[in-house]
């Protein structure tokens, strides 16, 4: 039995996110069970440098808020703990003032 060629992802133009990338598709790839994936290589992995620059400060910009809420989700949690638990605040001060 001949095998079908790999599917291939082809960008268009060299330029940069001018086009989207068209993915073909074998017939036989359909019948050889879907779930399985097909094995592959990343060669290249070409983004310019101001572009990924640009996604790590706004993940960083997205971040500040979400550790924010953390640390409110936090507070409150303990708060609530102390509250449930009183010995909890002794502890505290043992721990945190034992020489």
């Amino acid at each position: 039995m001949e095998r079908a060629a790999a599917p291939s992802l082809s960008a268009g133009d060299d330029d940069y996110g001018r086009q989207q990338p068209r993915i073909y598709r074998s017939a036989d790839d359909a019948a050889n069970g879907g779930g399985n994936g097909i094995p592959a290589t990343v060669r290249a992995f070409n983004v310019p440098f101001i572009h990924l620059a640009m996604f790590f400060m706004k993940a960083v910009l997205a971040a500040i808020p979400a550790l924010l809420l953390l640390g409110a989700i936090l507070w409150f949690l303990g708060s609530g703990l102390e509250a449930l638990f009183p010995q909890l605040v002794k502890m505290k001060i043992l721990i945190g003032f034992q020489s």
